[in-house]
């Protein structure tokens, strides 16, 4: 196991602690998905359009 993936773990275990282990299993998988290419920015996007629906709405 790399130093990076046992950091996240690490930060996974404290950040989900009285959770499931399926529970961490979905976390894991969400953050390594997320750090592939521009996703970040993709997800950061779709928040500001989202916020823009909902502020047109009120």
């Amino acid at each position: 196991m790399s130093t990076k993936e046992s950091e996240l773990n690490r930060l996974i275990d404290k950040l989900c602690d009285g959770q499931n282990e399926e529970y961490k299993i979905f976390i894991k998988k969400m953050l390594l998905s997320m750090s592939d290419g521009d996703k970040w920015a993709k997800l950061s996007k779709l928040n500001d359009l989202t916020a823009k629906i909902k502020t047109k709405k009120n």
